[in-house]
């Protein structure tokens, strides 16, 4: 049985919403990144339900999420997929509060083989440190064997902050982001 394919765009809001509330965040600054392949070009948004759309129209496969606080970036959460809909890797990456990453909470959804996966890690000196994993059937919940081979994604860790293929930009252009509601910029990679 082919499971219905979840827009991610959908999939990533809601998991903007979750983390939010699991961190004790009230709704703070927050940019919203999108890569556009038609364009090759990121553009970002400062409207969630703007760069939803976007999403939407565009079937974009990767969606950021930039939360900031005390003027700083406290989290970045990152959704990708695949062309096919049968994979989405949700990435929760933590800052402190000299905006280094300390820690990446990833859920792994293989739709096509029906296993959730989740991982944490601790980010150190360059290094992503596995701390924990558990892997469930999405149909019954019960514990299985983890994604591996051609059922685990390959979607690399970012263990630094000038990593994120979208890093400059949110440098470069998160005020005007904010004032005008959208920036976008080729895709350099």
């Amino acid at each position: 049985m082919r499971l219905k394919r979840i827009p991610i765009a959908i999939l990533f809001l809601v998991s903007c919403a979750v983390s939010q509330v699991k961190q004790g965040q009230a709704a703070g600054q927050e940019i919203f990144l999108l890569k556009d392949d038609q364009h090759h070009q990121w553009c970002g948004y400062n409207s969630k339900s703007e760069s939803k759309s976007e999403a939407d129209r565009l079937n974009a496969r990767i969606i950021v999420g930039v939360q900031y606080s005390n003027n700083r970036i406290s989290a970045v959460h990152v959704t990708e997929g695949d062309e096919s809909g049968d994979w989405n890797v949700d990435d929760q990456y933590s800052f402190d509060k000299d905006e280094k990453l300390q820690t990446l909470s990833r859920v792994i959804d293989n739709f096509s083989i029906g296993i959730t996966q989740e991982e944490l890690f601790q980010i150190q000196n360059g290094k992503a440190i596995k701390q924990s994993s558990t892997s469930r059937s999405r149909r019954t919940g019960q514990p299985t064997k983890e994604l591996s081979g051609d059922y685990l994604p390959e979607v690399p860790i970012i263990t630094s902050t000038t990593a994120f293929p979208f890093w400059s930009f949110v440098q470069d252009k998160r005020s005007e982001i904010l004032s005008k509601g959208k920036a976008c910029v080729p895709d350099k990679r």
